[in-house]
């Protein structure tokens, strides 16, 4: 059986109290309770640190994609930026899947290019 969330339990608890009678004001607290769960999930997420950085690093490879004459690999844009390998793999990543860069691969060497 599935875990059971905060809200599901909630749910449960004040289906138990509307059986059982139980006094008003504690069907509302829980009640209240399931309403500050609904709208603390329903606000908008400000971004983490890292990922304002990284959009600003995806800009920046992008423009180091777009402008090299041979296709580059993860590793030279990795030294050019001063970021580790993975790091760079997984934001050209990103760009690939929102359609902005092609992987490209020969053999055993992987390189970017822009999409056109």
């Amino acid at each position: 059986m599935a875990k059971l969330t905060k809200r599901d339990q909630l749910v449960r608890i004040s289906e138990v109290l509307a059986n059982v009678g139980a006094p008003i004001d504690l069907s509302e607290f829980v009640l209240a309770e399931i309403a500050r769960l609904d709208k603390r999930k329903s606000a908008p997420r400000a971004l983490t640190a890292t990922q304002r950085e990284n959009i600003v690093l995806k800009q920046r490879i992008f423009g180091i994609v777009a402008d090299a004459d041979e296709a580059p690999r993860a590793g030279d844009i990795a030294k050019a930026l001063d970021i580790s390998v993975q790091r760079a793999t997984a934001l050209l990543k990103q760009l690939v899947t929102d359609n902005l860069v092609i992987r490209e691969t020969d053999k055993k060497v992987t390189t970017f290019r822009v999409k056109e």
